[in-house]
């Protein structure tokens, strides 16, 4: 019966021990982050091309429209790597929230696209004429609405996005908003210089990273090394009971 007994426990030790083993260890994570490392507003009046207001007086704007057509881009360019708060490449995202803030009290309502853009930018040297292509294929745009008071938070779900970009991060390169508003009303938006921080255009990411790679197989154990494994798991099994 004591056989018996033994021969049980060490078969219950061998399998917690291999579970443990094989079982991976990953879990949901979020990373937000305020978005400081690229954005641009270019506009274009009369067919006349204007310089990016990265480096002009409205930098704290985005998407800022009176009397004129505004694109404005935005961009978390190195959120994909093996890096302190970076997402792991080939994770898995369970939800990625864009957060944006009208700041403007102008009493003008208005909407608004969100499109993933297509090739490179960056924030000092976009202008009308060289700024990058968008795609409006399904899943890469999202529409939206604001009010006219100021401080109006607009989350936008970019989940399908961030996905495509954690499979491929080279194809990261942003977003550009459009406005629709009636011509001669502005309403302005935080763009990363804006003086409140809170209300700095912000990504959340809640992503599980993908599993490592299987280790190799451990060697098989000579008999006389199993044996004596057993014996020493029996030992310490009869010096517990």
């Amino acid at each position: 019966m004591e056989e018996i007994i033994m021969t049980g426990i060490i078969r219950f030790i061998t399998a917690v021990l291999f579970v443990l083993l094989i079982t991976p260890a990953s879990h949901a994570l979020t990373l937000t982050y305020y978005q400081g490392d690229g954005k641009g507003t270019v506009s274009n009046t009369d067919g006349r091309e204007v310089l990016s207001y990265g480096t002009a007086s409205a930098s704290a704007q985005l998407m800022y429209s009176q009397g004129s057509t505004h694109r404005s881009y935005v961009g978390f360019f190195n959120i994909f790597g093996e890096g302190q708060d970076q997402i792991p490449e080939g994770s898995t995202i369970t939800s990625a929230t864009l957060t944006i803030v009208k700041v403007s009290s102008d009493g003008f309502s208005g909407s608004g696209t969100l499109y993933k853009v297509t090739s490179a930018w960056t924030e000092n040297t976009i202008t009308w004429g060289n700024k990058p292509g968008y795609s409006s294929a399904s899943g890469d745009y999202r529409s939206f609405t604001y009010g006219y008071s100021a401080n109006r938070i607009i989350n936008l779900n970019v989940t399908s996005v961030v996905q495509g970009w954690a499979d491929a991060p080279s194809t990261n390169y942003g977003w550009m908003f459009t406005a629709i508003q009636s011509m001669g009303s502005s309403s302005a938006f935080a763009s990363d210089d804006y003086s409140n921080s809170a209300y700095r255009p912000k990504l959340s990411v809640t992503f599980t990273a993908p599993e490592p790679p299987e280790p190799e197989p451990a060697p098989v154990p000579e008999p006389a090394t199993m044996v004596l494994l057993g014996l020493g798991v029996i030992g310490l099994a009869r010096r517990r009971l």
